[in-house]
């Protein structure tokens, strides 16, 4: 059986791309950073597979009303990693997309074209909601555009 796992391409506030984690069932599967993001993020990934992923998480005392944010760290390989590292990026100014296996395959291409950051983080926001049925079609118009361009 094929596991769907989902890429979370990652970009600066600036919508600088940074690279992209890839998790398996919300847990963490690896991090695949660019230059820009090695020097941004690396050190943090490095951190977070040794002591866990910093969140901040909601927690009722018994018999009490009030709710107390409490700060835990959060291992990789936990089915909790995924929704706390969307929680950090948001505290920290991140933006990201999610795509499935297929879809990343757009990103990719994507990535490689001569585009401003901008301009390639607005063309994703527009293909990462695709029906599996346009995929195809996106990645054959994509590698068109990649020989008569970049070749």
């Amino acid at each position: 059986m094929n596991k769907i796992k989902e890429h979370i391409i990652i970009f600066s506030s600036k919508l600088t791309p940074l690279g992209e984690v890839i998790c398996d069932q919300g847990t963490y599967g690896n991090v695949i950073l660019n230059q820009a993001g090695e020097i941004e993020l690396g050190h943090n990934f490095a951190d977070w597979r040794v002591t866990g992923l910093p969140t901040l998480v909601p927690q009722t005392a018994m018999g009490k009303k009030a709710t107390l944010i409490v700060a835990e760290r959060i291992q990789i390989h936990s089915p909790l990693f995924k929704a706390a590292l969307l929680s950090w990026f948001d505290l920290h100014g991140y933006q990201y997309l999610a795509f499935n296996n297929q879809s990343v395959k757009i990103w990719h291409l994507i990535d490689q074209l001569p585009l401003r950051s901008q301009e390639k983080y607005l063309l994703s926001l527009g293909i990462r909601d695709l029906k599996q049925s346009e995929v195809n079609s996106w990645i054959v118009s994509l590698e068109k555009i990649h020989q008569n361009v970049l070749q």
